[in-house]
């Protein structure tokens, strides 16, 4: 016997797309997934998404770009040192462009290893949800549920928010993905 996954909705265009997402916005418990064969950035603002994490990987990235860097130029500073014109071995001013440099170089890579952490990439899987028709011109809501009572009710949300057709989703343990129409 598969497992009950979820419920999707149809929808015909990207307005009656958004329309349903609003209609989901005002019902707590249930936040769909959008699947949509376009970049639609209305959609996304639709979902009210809240800020991203993605800044602190950033901050911690840049902030240890200028410790390594300092770290690194003072203890080099000391272990070889050059006395000029009997100016102190170390002086801060010379070392900020080193600091500010590995601040830039951390703090990029940082941003990149967050990226990718926060959006879970690389998904080799798609989604159970996720079907061909939907990267051509289907737009689509995917609510998650497991059970008959949570499946009767998203369906009747999906239908109700304008979804022109609704698709059980199961899955059949690590085999194919299966569609009951």
């Amino acid at each position: 016997m598969s497992e009950l996954r979820g419920v999707v909705g149809y929808f015909d265009d990207p307005d009656a797309l958004r329309a349903g997402i609003d209609h989901f916005n005002g019902i707590r418990g249930m936040r769909p997934e959008v699947y949509t064969p376009i970049p639609d950035m209305s959609a996304i603002y639709a979902l009210n998404p809240s800020t991203s994490g993605v800044r602190w990987f950033s901050l911690v990235g840049g902030l240890s770009g200028i410790a390594a860097a300092l770290a690194m130029t003072i203890w080099m500073s000391w272990d070889y040192p050059v006395i000029v014109g009997g100016k102190p071995i170390t002086s801060l001013p010379p070392y900020l462009v080193v600091a500010f440099e590995l601040m830039v170089l951390f703090g990029s890579i940082a941003s990149v290893i967050g990226f990718l952490f926060m959006s879970r990439l690389p998904d080799l899987t798609p989604s159970d949800a996720y079907r061909p028709p939907m990267g051509v011109d289907r737009f689509a809501l995917y609510l998650a549920c497991s059970d008959e009572t949570e499946r009767g009710r998203a369906a009747g949300e999906l239908l109700a928010a304008g979804a022109t057709e609704t698709v059980d989703i199961h899955h059949a343990g690590l085999g194919r993905l299966q569609v009951n129409q």
